[in-house]
């Protein structure tokens, strides 16, 4: 659902689907079980087309993100209550990414979304757009 909503904002969010997952691939890890609900039955998983060769955005990257698709970005987040994208001079854990050959942004990792804790305050001070 996040993923057809950035993209329908217009933002450069990988092609994705909804994927069957074997149980049988679960069936020897524990922690493959816990994240994905236990290997007793079906399994679907959220599936992200993979772009080759991309890098994550580094801080001194951020100049080069057109206005906006920053707004768009930011709207994004605060519509689905992620605040899972951050970046500083310092640190952060951005969740975009960078195609080096293009110099296209891809906005990945929204896992987190739908945060009951979600402060609207707290994420405009720290996203990182």
């Amino acid at each position: 659902m996040c993923a057809e909503r950035g993209r329908s904002l217009g933002l450069p969010v990988p092609p994705s689907a909804i994927a069957y997952l074997d149980p049988f691939l679960l069936k020897y890890n524990e922690e493959a079980k816990s994240d994905f609900g236990g290997a007793d039955g079906d399994c679907y998983i959220f599936a992200s087309r993979e772009i080759a060769n991309l890098v994550e955005l580094k801080y001194s990257d951020l100049k080069s993100i057109k206005p906006q698709l920053a707004k768009r970005l930011f709207l994004f987040d605060y519509l689905i209550k992620n605040e899972d994208r951050s970046l500083t001079e310092k640190s952060g854990n951005p969740n975009l990414f960078l195609n080096p050959k293009t110099n296209d942004v891809v906005v990945l990792d929204h896992n987190l979304a739908f945060d009951l804790a979600y402060n609207f305050e707290k994420n405009k001070k720290t996203s990182c757009i």
